[in-house]
């Protein structure tokens, strides 16, 4: 029922698509019962996710093949970057490198309480786990661990 930019969707997208893999691969939780702290569990995982979970570029989610939709076998949740002045020097991307920026931060938390607000307003479920969350100090949480 989004309405709004195709970019402000995808990002969307993205976050509730890394949430759902997570709760269901890593959490093992369906998401009616992820709570505050199942939350602050993923957005550390977000910022470092496994290595198998991680690109260095962008692929897209499906490719076509003789005419079918398939997986793309390259797509990964989680994509490392490096800035062009970096990439010029003769550098690449490194997975071991990975962490959330300030921006994925707030793309995160944008996307997820949107969705669970979406939840609530469905009545699927009763309170928004993310609302409960202090986004500058999630932040904060997250550029610490970088130092």
């Amino acid at each position: 029922s989004y309405v709004g930019s195709e970019d402000t969707f995808n990002a969307y997208r993205r976050e509730v698509e890394r949430l759902i893999q997570w709760s269901w691969l890593i959490a093992k939780k369906p998401l009616k019962t992820l709570s505050r702290n199942d939350i602050r569990d993923y957005l550390a995982f977000a910022n470092q996710p496994p290595l198998a979970w991680i690109a260095t570029q962008n692929h897209a989610r499906f490719q076509i093949v003789q005419g079918e939709k398939i997986h793309h076998p390259e797509w990964r949740p989680f994509v490392t970057r490096i800035s062009k002045i970096q990439r010029r020097m003769g550098n690449s991307p490194d997975k071991n490198n990975y962490q959330l920026g300030n921006k994925s931060v707030q793309a995160l938390f944008a996307g997820l309480s949107t969705f669970f607000s979406f939840l609530q307003q469905e009545e699927y479920i009763e309170t928004n786990p993310v609302a409960w969350f202090d986004k500058k100090i999630a932040i904060f949480n997250v550029n610490k661990r970088k130092k």
